[in-house]
């Protein structure tokens, strides 16, 4: 989270938008070797990530290893953009074929505003 503003600068991150942060994603996790892409899909974006190679040697991967790495880019999309939630979908630590993640507008708590 503290890190978002200055990588964002250094991959040329300029925007807040859900591509915006699919893309901060991608080019983050390309640069540690992993294969990562993205897609809109209506009012949402949906990041798939075949590969974790910082795990690769590791066997199994406790499920907390997966809750805090993931937790790191709920902070950094906190700091993106705050109207936005990230929401896991699909697990390769758990067997998926990929990671999946999807960006959407977050819920208003207080639920819908009446005028």
């Amino acid at each position: 989270m503290q890190c978002r503003a200055p990588t964002a600068e250094e991959l040329g991150i300029a925007g807040d938008s859900a591509q915006d942060f699919a893309e901060y994603l991608r080019r983050l996790r390309e640069a540690q070797g992993d294969h990562i892409e993205w897609h809109g899909d209506g009012p949402e974006v949906v990041i798939r990530q075949t590969t974790w190679r910082l795990m690769d040697d590791v066997a199994p991967v406790p499920d907390g290893v997966f809750e805090s790495w993931n937790a790191l880019w709920e902070g950094a999309l906190s700091v993106h953009n705050r109207r936005l939630a990230l929401a896991v979908t699909r697990r390769l630590d758990r067997g998926d074929d990929a990671f999946e993640w999807r960006v959407r507008p977050r819920r208003d708590p207080r639920g819908p505003r009446t005028p």
